[in-house]
């Protein structure tokens, strides 16, 4: 059966414009130290789905460290386990334990890489990809999923679409609306400061980024939209800035 055509999900966690700023530095901000110094905060909610893989025959929860497409993510931890399974150092051992995982549908495994005795690597799936569970079960893996949106911290979503034949449980979830969650400035509206600032951000923080500029500053501190466009068009126009003409 394939994924049916109703959405719900659970809404994004409030945040601030303050979090907004380190939700990005913590995702792009070039130190390995600032990445697990921030690791554990509680601004730094990934955006969570939980859909049917008609292919393995069983529901995924994940989510991507790209939350998104302004925001990139450190890879906060490298995990070394062994298959347990190749005996005689044989080569080609790595193909076969890749096989073996999309045989058992409810014994599911994965990795993102494995390496065989020889040092080839197989590349399994999207690097910036993690999945927290897998099952044929819809009340198991929605059960993982509200967990994980439970732990995560603001900023976090949780989208679910299941199988039609599974809808009726979506449906009587209290926990879950249906459709599809607002975006743009019909989300930011519900969030503590002005839906505005965290639509102009992305602008903000590109000129800091690359002419050193203090507009995320001004941008926080200003009262008005029409304040901040005064702003933004003072520093775009150097002679205005300079002659106050």
């Amino acid at each position: 059966m394939k994924m049916g055509d109703k959405v719900f999900y659970m809404p994004t966690k409030p945040y601030t414009l303050i979090d907004a700023v380190n939700r990005r530095a913590a995702a792009t901000g070039g130190s390995v130290r600032y990445a697990q110094a921030s690791a554990g905060a509680d601004y730094n909610g990934n955006d969570l789905s939980l859909t049917w893989n008609d292919y393995r025959g069983y529901y995924v929860v994940q989510y991507y460290f790209g939350r998104r497409p302004d925001e990139r993510s450190w890879v906060h931890a490298v995990v070394l386990h062994t298959t347990a399974g190749i005996p005689g150092g044989k080569t080609g051992g790595g193909q076969r334990v890749v096989a073996s995982w999309t045989h058992d549908k409810d014994r599911p495994g994965g990795a993102h890489l494995v390496v065989d005795q020889d040092g080839t690597s197989y590349c399994c799936t999207d690097l910036e990809r993690v999945v927290i569970c897998r099952s044929s079960s819809f009340e198991v893996a929605l059960e993982a999923a509200k967990q994980a949106y439970a732990r995560e911290g603001r900023g976090a979503s949780l989208k679910v679409v299941p199988r039609d034949v599974d809808s009726h449980l979506a449906e009587g979830d209290p926990d879950l609306r249906p459709g599809r969650e607002p975006t743009g400035q019909e989300l930011y509206a519900k969030f503590p400061d002005p839906a505005w600032k965290y639509g102009a951000l992305s602008e903000a923080l590109f000129f800091d980024t690359h002419f050193g500029t203090s507009l995320v500053q001004s941008l926080i501190k200003a009262g008005s939209e029409d304040d901040w466009r005064k702003v933004l068009e003072d520093f775009k126009h150097p002679r205005r800035r300079a002659t106050g003409v």
